[in-house]
């Protein structure tokens, strides 16, 4: 594999390094800055900026307990660096749901090289949300 390359990681068979991801949730190619995009999958955060041609893993900068993976990724209509995303876990055997029972959006204004936690509003515990993956 070339330098330029890089795969994504899925963690488990049947291939833990697959050429175009697992089970990818939600692609998103931001507006004003087409030759980037972003990507949340069965295994994680990505962002790609188009020249490079790789995929880079930016949900390696959420916070450990919580994880980067997912359902959801919005991003800014006017700011290419700022994305939310809501960071869905396994609970006891459960559905992908809120990590520890505690909803939260999480942003990024800086293409994922730091994480905010947005939880104003969002009950404290006991709440364990899911997102509806069906269309």
């Amino acid at each position: 594999m070339g330098a330029a390359e890089q795969r994504l990681s899925s963690g488990f068979p049947p291939n833990p390094e697959p050429e175009y991801g697992h089970d990818p949730h939600c692609v998103r190619l931001h507006p004003l800055k087409p030759d980037r995009l972003y990507q949340q999958n069965h295994c994680g955060i990505y962002r790609m900026e188009r020249a490079e041609g790789r995929w880079i893993r930016i949900g390696e900068h959420m916070p450990k307990k919580i994880g980067d993976i997912g359902f959801s990724l919005v991003l800014h209509p006017r700011d290419p660096d700022t994305v939310w995303v809501f960071p869905n876990g396994r609970h006891r055997g459960l559905a992908p749901v809120s990590p520890e029972g505690k909803p939260a959006v999480y942003v990024t204004r800086n293409a994922g090289k730091a994480w905010t936690r947005q939880d104003k509003g969002f009950p404290k515990s006991q709440a364990w949300w899911t997102v509806n993956v069906k269309p």
